[in-house]
């Protein structure tokens, strides 16, 4: 007696579908995130030097700049695991995009705005008049 070939069920070809549908989106977010992380860590290694010349800290003052960014990690990871835990993903990651793109916003909004309250007082915008 020979089995025959069975064909896939088409319940099992939409979750496959679903699933890579889900990583198509998943991927670039998750790509865009992690980027942004790996450049924001060492901008402040790299701005110490002059950080450090500007304010005249001394070592240890600098050190103890350096690590309020481990802090904050460190302080921040028991409540967004349990964030993690009770919100849904598109909640955890949409509610600190918001914030992020409210900010973007605002430093925008009030560089637009410094921008119009300094430009009749720069001399060199102001139109001269004939003698």
């Amino acid at each position: 007696m020979m089995k025959t070939a069975q064909k896939p069920d088409s319940r099992t070809e939409m979750a496959a579908s679903r699933i890579s549908q889900r990583w198509i989106r998943i991927i670039p977010v998750a790509l865009i995130m992690f980027t942004i992380a790996f450049i924001d860590r060492p901008n402040t290694s790299l701005a110490l030097p002059k950080i450090s010349r500007d304010l005249h800290l001394d070592a240890q003052q600098a050190g103890t700049l350096a690590g309020i960014f481990l802090r904050g990690y460190l302080a921040l990871q028991i409540p967004a695991g349990h964030l993690a835990k009770h919100w849904s993903p598109k909640e955890f990651i949409g509610v600190p995009a918001g914030f992020t793109y409210l900010g973007l916003i605002t430093s925008v909004a009030a560089g637009l705005a410094l921008l119009l309250r300094t430009t009749p007082a720069n001399p060199e915008t102001r139109t001269r008049e004939g003698p």
